[in-house]
């Protein structure tokens, strides 16, 4: 049995001339898949940049304000209950937003309820209810909210 060298075997796989190992030496070439799905990812990554970028540059938001609307009035096991939803059209949120209800005649106030909302996001809405033992229908009801805090 005759023992080749390392030259030997070289030589005959064609690798001292540049032609062997074919699989070793191939350029790997990107799809056309990849090359938009890589496009499309560039376009999200720059646009989410550029968002971020309008709202730093934005300059100062409004403060929150708050609307409250009413909703529906509803009769309930032990009075009456006040549906609302509260807006906010300023720029940040409200923390901790005190809604009040108040319902009162020629005389002056005849009953208020209160509730607290979590928050109210930038241009945003938020529900809630208010309870209240006399008929809302038959005095003025009044709904605002009182104060807010600032996350």
């Amino acid at each position: 049995m005759t023992r080749v060298g390392r030259s030997q075997n070289r030589r005959d796989r064609g690798e001292e001339n540049g032609q062997g190992n074919e699989v070793g030496r191939r350029r790997f070439e990107t799809s056309t898949t990849e090359w938009i799905v890589a496009g499309v990812s560039a376009l999200v990554v720059l646009a989410a940049l550029g968002l971020l970028l309008h709202d730093a540059l934005d300059g100062p938001t409004t403060p929150a304000l708050i609307d409250i609307r009413t909703d529906s009035i509803h009769r309930a096991a032990y009075g009456y209950l006040v549906t609302f939803t509260a807006r906010n059209r300023g720029g940040e949120t409200a923390a901790d937003v005190i809604v009040e209800g108040e319902l009162s005649d020629d005389a002056g106030s005849v009953q208020t309820s209160q509730t607290t909302l979590d928050y109210v996001p930038a241009e945003g809405e938020r529900s809630g209810g208010l309870f209240f033992t006399e008929d809302p229908g038959a005095y003025r009801l009044t709904l605002r909210a009182l104060g807010f805090g600032v996350p």
